[in-house]
């Protein structure tokens, strides 16, 4: 598979899965041994983990037990 053609593929996919394989080619090259493996600090997951904006209202079914 040629260059051109990777970042080709890479392009057409939606932001969300552009940022999972960006996540998965610093792990390959972590692996390789290319890249030197950096610890995450704060904020290094940003992107990563999305929460619904109904994330705390009550799940139906459970009123009793929120009593």
């Amino acid at each position: 598979m040629s260059t051109q053609t990777l970042i080709s593929d890479f392009e057409k996919l939606p932001p969300e899965l552009q940022k999972e394989l960006e996540v998965y080619l610093k792990q390959l090259l972590e692996k390789s041994g290319k890249e030197p493996k950096k610890r995450g600090g704060y904020g290094s997951l940003k992107g990563l983990i999305n929460l619904k904006d109904d994330f705390d209202a009550p799940i139906p079914g459970f009123e009793p037990y929120m009593k």
